[in-house]
């Protein structure tokens, strides 16, 4: 995999005026977001560049896995992640999110013609809790 700057904001974007060089830009990033265990997750990325029918999207787990791509042949880890993609947003959605979904997700954006660039959000996964009250005394039960 190439090296490509990594952004941590909404918008992203190098100041190399490169478009009409196959530059590809994060015009806004994927955000932070924290659901509840057994939850739905949904990332967005907004990416443009040049040329646009060249762009393709990786979400990349932990710096490490590629969980979806809009390349065509790229390998998936995982059945419970849908990846959807139109012109040039690109969603993750997350079904049935457990704990061990937690972490960084990146969406790398690619193009033709060799320029890259990417942005980082984390995924949060709160557990679920049961409140009892036995003879008076409120129990606290927490489970994921």
């Amino acid at each position: 995999m190439s090296y490509f700057p990594v952004c941590h904001s909404t918008h992203c974007d190098d100041d190399d005026d490169d478009d009409d060089a196959g530059g590809v830009y994060i015009m806004s990033g994927p955000r932070n977001v924290t659901v509840s265990d057994g939850g739905t997750a949904r990332l967005h990325c907004d990416v443009d560049g040049f040329p646009p029918d060249n762009i393709s999207v990786d979400w990349i787990y932990e710096a490490a896995d590629v969980v979806a791509s809009t390349s065509p042949g790229a390998p998936v880890d995982d059945t419970r992640r849908r990846f959807t993609v139109d012109a040039h947003t690109a969603s993750l959605t997350v079904v049935n999110v457990s704990t061990l979904d937690a972490g960084s997700y990146t969406c790398a954006a690619y193009s033709g013609l060799g320029a890259s660039a990417a942005a980082v959000a984390y995924l949060n996964v709160t557990c679920m809790s049961l409140t009892f009250v036995i003879r008076r005394v409120a129990v606290q039960y927490y489970y994921c």
